[in-house]
């Protein structure tokens, strides 16, 4: 029944798990002198009528602090274990994960979920399955001696009934384990769809799918809730069977007993003794039984964590060997690479390196050129062939040697959520002066310079608050500083204007003329600077030479640069070269003027700070805020508005257990010591009845208040991520500003997950303690008002009192947990999807180090709840068991007025007690409900947000009232528009009209503010003035009629994790297959698709994971031939394509573009021509507008920004 896996772990920890045996043994020999004392103490009152023995009551005290002793130690090494299991096994997690490299076998939600979730799941199942398991087969062995030494009969019983246990958990837990392993796949989905859906939150609204979203969510919550309750149902089932077979045999020892006490053939000692040992004998088999579903999901983690950390698409072996003498050259002799077994990454080649030259791999997508600069970084092991450096295989060079001698620059580069000092430096310590000149190099110290906190400014997850081309600056910027032998830059100049992709080239060449340079990318104009073009196509090396012998063999390469064709550039070039240098692009002192930077971009990050600071003074109050408080757990209560019944039911089966229990235990003392006097078997008849009755109602109540509230929790749960969705959805894109994804993701998966327990393990047993309590004084002091003032002392006392100290001892916990928790997720993600930097900038003990202190934290603060909880247990248990002492003194007190006083003696101590199971439940309730509290809290800032948002759109629709020429309506107006975030302007009466129809190209230089336009047209800020469509003011649509009006291509398409087909269905739901061919066809990708095993059903990873580039580009532009919208928005949409693909895309597109409006951003001006207008935005303002011709005419702005691009033809 114990996992493999988990007997290699519990090897590691023989002392701890010695450990808890020898607690064990003490334990259960403490449990046994507790008992004996105890019956001697009653014989002595019921039976002989004598005093109470000092010795018995000190007897009995000893035993019950060396329990407390045992129980304390053992939750201790419980701990202990729990921790160390989850630190071992989270290194290799994290060891494995930066092994795998660029072949992740899980998406970033996977990974979280497994470190996260499945990681607890496991502790628990370590510390809490395997010791239990231990318990259930030590404790009742020991027992059952001593039982069979007092009366043989009774051990029979004991020896029929304990192997049943076993043998039903068998049977349930076959059909559980497969339920539990379905349960787990929906856990881990489910997370890595929240994280999926929350990333690619944008292009569902986009494309108006993002509310769509809210039943799919529900969809899937209600699928996992069902899931849930199947697998806790059989749980519940098996405690069921477990709870009967004890509870009914305690009845049967109990009614065997009495019947035996009045034939006179037992004694009352030893049978008393046994019927306190009854219920000890079975309670370590009900605890299995609870924490069977502990054990199955822990069986399930165990599985998926050894899966993953054994797992591994490819694992890259590499030796010691390192090279005292600068690198000269590196050789590939016929390398090829495949990915599966029927995808071919690269076929073959074969080419040298040398140091002081550059090299460029061009060609088509998805030809092979990352897959060689992958292979040439050690992070792909060829399938065949072989690379040297120096003459000695690449494979068995060190790799953390051979990682230093390179930099590398990324296609997407990892920009951590941080300050641009720590984004640049990298883990790489490096002066403020040095830092400085890298910035001026990559023409971003003007814009940092304008930043109030300059280097120290925060930027957001993933560069939010940088346009793109500042973003591929800053990420260069890094580059540069890395002392490296070999540089590798792929689409080093993506998202550049030309302006500043000459002046980084001219960087570029400077910084490599000592070392081997290899690019990647698409842009001709990058290919005149370097010496030796590698040609690939279909994986394979067609071409190499110079950009000039490329061009003069008029072969393949020839076809790809001709592909740029634009007859009135070329007439351009042509009159400028008469007249000036044949290369200017490498001797021209060229100068733009003041250098631009993006105002837009600069007001995002410092909102984005100021709103960090906020969240950093919110979070040191929060603990503090009783007003957050109520708030959360008013919140909570308003939830369960429709299901009172449930909420009843679990209070009602939760109560009628406490009492069941109690009539269980009291009535089988009751039946021996009555039945100690001899009285005639008609007096016991009503005791019998009521200990079976007792004893199967209380198996029955169990189950049912399990089951009940269980399913009372998970509907709340369910509709809690709902309502968060909802909340969020409005807030999207703005909130990326200040809050992560890993924010997010723990606010929809960890904070809901911690709001169960406040319906579990608070409002349920705080509403079943108050009735249980009055219910208690009621009887109570139908015996004796004394016995009353007693039951309501101890309610006060363990119920109200040591909750509040605890909670109090323990405020600060609760917050910082969740703050921890989710921090630890948000930086398990960022370094997940900047794997591979990490690796090339040979920071992976740096980011272990990071990743170790982020889990230090939490473990920190999850310790000092596990210390309050253990101490909690420890004192309970004291008072529990001195419970006993205290019954015993109330009995002799008020058995004077009371017909067989004596016999009421041990009832009254029974009783007492059997009620602390009411009360023991009360301080992780108090402990829960502050924690849910703050959970909730953390989820009801979105509604804060939410309502800012609408004040600040309702102030800007009061301060816009313009008249509007109906006689004139053309398809885009943008009138007196003024945009600012805080007080910084990015617009100022910004003026622009486009006739429906009319093509616009919207041009300028990096960050000048041109996708800021797309966001105001889609309504994802507040402005001032006025945006019309078709003559209608667009603050009078819906989010939805206004979405149906455009169809729009971001800059950063996202991919989800679903099938080709389904992701470019998300454009248009009831498209057919043909309809998608025909996308895909329109993009250049069918032959490709075609070419999968699964064609359009082929999955795709999160983001795009296993596609290039160009292919993540184009899936996302098939989108647009679906939407027929009569606004085409594009941004950037051609970016990362090769020569051929584009061209192609270029002419699709022209069709696409027929009696549409169209509002086109690029940096690319081979087409320009095409277009009817062209819009020069610089700085927020409109510099130039009018036709290609004409602005090229006028030399004025447009004309000097396209100058540095003449040559490429």
């Amino acid at each position: 029944m114990i996992h493999p896996f988990a007997w290699q772990l519990v090897k590691l920890h023989p002392r701890s798990y010695g450990g808890l045996l020898l607690f064990t043994l003490l334990g259960t020999v403490a449990t046994l002198g507790q008992a004996y004392a105890f019956a001697c103490i009653i014989d002595r009152l019921v039976v002989q009528g004598g005093d109470i023995s000092f010795d018995y009551i000190l007897g009995l005290m000893l035993m019950i602090f060396l329990r407390m002793v045992c129980t304390h130690g053992e939750q201790w090494l419980r701990d202990h274990i729990a921790s160390a299991v989850h630190e071992d096994l989270r290194n290799r997690v994290l060891h494995h994960m930066l092994s795998q490299g660029v072949r992740q076998s899980e998406s970033a939600g996977s990974i979280t979920h497994i470190l996260t979730d499945g990681l607890d799941h496991v502790d628990a199942y370590m510390s809490q399955y395997i010791p239990q398991a231990l318990y259930a087969v030590l404790i009742p062995l020991i027992l059952s001696i001593a039982i069979i030494n007092s009366i043989s009969w009774i051990g029979w019983i004991l020896l029929l009934t304990y192997p049943l246990i076993p043998f039903f958990m068998i049977l349930i837990g076959k059909e559980a384990d497969k339920l539990n392993k379905q349960q787990w796949e929906r856990m881990q989905f489910l997370g890595g769809h929240f994280l999926d859906v929350l990333q690619g939150l944008t292009t569902l609204k986009v494309f108006g799918r993002a509310k769509e979203q809210i039943h799919v969510i529900g969809r899937l919550s209600g699928e996992f809730r069902d899931a849930t309750l199947k697998v806790l149902r059989i749980a519940f089932l098996s405690a069921l069977v477990l709870e009967l077979i004890g509870t009914i045999s305690t009845a049967m020892i109990a009614v065997y007993l009495g019947v035996s006490l009045v034939y006179g053939e037992v004694e009352f000692l030893p049978a008393f003794f046994i019927l306190l040992l009854a219920s000890d004998f079975y309670a370590p088999l009900r605890q299995l039984g609870s924490a069977f579903h502990t054990g199955l999901s822990g069986k399930v983690s165990l599985t998926a964590v050894e899966e993953y950390v054994t797992s591994g698409v490819e694992v890259i072996h590499t030796g010691q060997k390192t090279l005292k003498d600068p690198i000269q050259t590196i050789e590939f002799r016929d390398v090829a690479y495949e990915y599966e077994e029927d995808h071919v990454g690269l076929a073959t080649f074969t080419g040298v390196l040398e140091r002081g030259r550059s090299y460029m791999l061009v060609g088509e997508s998805g030809a092979g050129k990352t897959t060689i600069s992958n292979v040439l970084m050690q992070l792909l092991t060829p399938s065949k062939g072989q690379v040297t450096v120096d003459g000695y295989d690449l494979q068995t060079l060190d790799s953390q040697w051979y990682h230093e001698q390179i930099a590398y620059l990324s296609q997407t580069p990892y920009i951590m959520s941080g300050t641009l000092r720590e984004n640049l430096q990298f883990g790489l310590p490096a002066t403020d002066e040095t830092l400085w000149q890298v910035l001026e190099q990559v023409q971003l110290a003007d814009f940092v310079a304008t930043l109030p906190k300059g280097l120290d400014t925060l930027i957001g997850e993933g560069g939010y608050g940088l346009s793109g081309g500042q973003r591929q600056r800053l990420a260069l910027g890094r580059t540069l500083l890395r002392p490296a032998q070999i540089l590798i830059l792929d689409e080093v100049t993506a998202h550049l204007d030309v302006e500043t992709e000459h002046l980084i080239m001219q960087v570029l060449h400077q910084y490599g003329q000592d070392k081997i340079v290899l690019y990647v990318g698409h842009r001709v104009q990058t290919m005149k600077y370097v010496d030796i073009l590698f040609v690939m196509q279909e994986g394979r090396l067609v071409e190499a030479g110079s950009y000039r012998d490329l061009i003069v063999q008029n072969g393949y390469f020839t076809s790809l640069v001709n592909t740029y064709s634009n007859p009135v550039m070329r007439k351009v070039v042509e009159e400028t070269l008469k007249s000036e240098s044949p290369n200017p692009a490498l001797g021209a002192d060229y100068s733009s003027g003041d250098t631009s930077y993006d105002i837009v971009q600069q007001v995002e990050i410092e909102a984005l700070h100021n709103t960090h600071a906020s969240n950093v003074k919110e979070h040191n109050t929060m603990g503090n805020t009783q007003q957050n408080i109520r708030r959360g757990l008013w919140s909570l209560w308003k939830l369960l508005s429709g299901h009172k019944a449930l909420l009843v039911g679990s209070v009602v089966f939760a109560m009628a257990t406490v009492l069941m229990n109690i009539g269980l235990l009291t009535t089988s003392t009751w039946l021996i010591t009555k039945a100690s006097e001899h009285p005639l078997l008609v007096v016991l008849s009503l005791a019998i009845v009521g200990v079976r009755f007792f004893g199967i109602s209380r198996a029955i109540c169990r189950y049912g208040e399990r089951y009940v509230s269980h399913s009372m929790a998970f509907q709340g749960l369910y509709e809690l991520r709902i309502a968060f969705f909802k909340r969020l959805e409005p807030l999207v894109p703005r909130i990326f500003q200040s809050m992560k994804m890993g924010d997010l993701l723990g606010r929809i998966m960890a904070d809901i997950e911690t709001l169960q327990f406040f319906y579990l393990r608070t409002l349920v047993p705080s509403l079943s303690f108050l009735v249980v309590t009055v219910l208690g004084c009621i009887i109570g002091y139908q015996l004796h008002p004394i016995v009353a003032m007693v039951i309501a002392l101890y309610s006060i006392l363990v119920g109200v009192v040591l909750p509040m100290i605890i909670t109090y001892v323990l405020r600060q916990v609760p917050p910082m947990r969740l703050h921890t928790r989710g921090r630890m997720k948000e930086e398990l993600i960022e370094s997940i999807h900047g794997v591979v930097d990490i690796i090339m900038s040979h920071q992976e003990k740096r980011f272990v180090q990071s990743m170790k202190a982020s889990f230090r934290d939490f473990d920190g603060w999850q310790s000092l709840w596990n210390r309050g909880i253990r101490w909690n247990q420890t004192i309970l248990l004291g008072l529990a068991q001195s419970a006993l002492l205290v019954g015993i003194i109330v009995g002799l007190w008020v058995i004077d007025g009371i017909t067989y006083g004596p016999l009421w003696v041990a009832v009254i101590a029974i009783g007492l007690q059997s009620y602390f199971e009411t009360l023991q439940p009360m301080t992780e309730a108090s402990l829960h409900g502050y924690e849910s509290a703050l959970a909730m809290e953390r989820l009801e800032q979105l509604d804060d947000r939410s309502g800012q948002e609408k004040t600040s759109l309702e102030s800007m629709n009061h301060q816009s009232s313009i008249d509007v020429d109906k006689t004139v309506s053309p398809m885009i107006r943008m009138q007196a528009l003024s945009f600012a975030y805080d007080v910084l302007p990015i617009y100022e009466e910004l003026e622009l009209s486009i006739q429906k129809g009319e093509k616009v190209a919207i041009v300028g230089p990096s960050g000048s503010g041109k996708s800021t336009l797309f966001a105001l047209l889609q309504g994802w800020y507040a402005y001032s003035g006025t945006i019309f469509i078709d003559g209608v003011d667009t603050r009078a649509l819906s989010e939805e009629e206004l979405q149906s009006y455009m169809a729009y291509a971001t800059q950063d398409i996202y991919i989800f994790h679903a099938t080709i087909g389904d992701n470019i269905r998300l454009a248009k739901p009831s498209a057919t297959d043909e309809d998608i061919w025909q996308a895909l066809e329109a993009v250049q990708l069918a032959d490709w698709v075609r070419t999968l095993p699964k064609g359009l059903r082929t999955m795709v990873g999160q983001g795009g994971m296993g596609l290039s580039g160009g292919q993540r580009q184009r899936l996302g532009m098939a989108r647009l031939y679906l939407r027929d919208a009569e606004i085409l928005l594009l941004d950037e949409p051609l970016e990362g394509l090769d020569q051929v693909t584009r061209h192609l895309v270029q002419d699709q597109l022209s069709t696409l573009f027929q009696g549409k409006t169209v509002l086109y951003i690029t940096h690319h001006i081979e087409q320009l021509h095409e277009m009817d207008r062209i819009v020069f935005l610089e700085d927020g303002r409109i510099v130039e507008s009018g036709t290609y011709e004409r602005l090229l005419a006028l030399q004025g702005r447009f004309y000097e920004y396209h100058r540095l691009s003449m040559e490429r033809i």
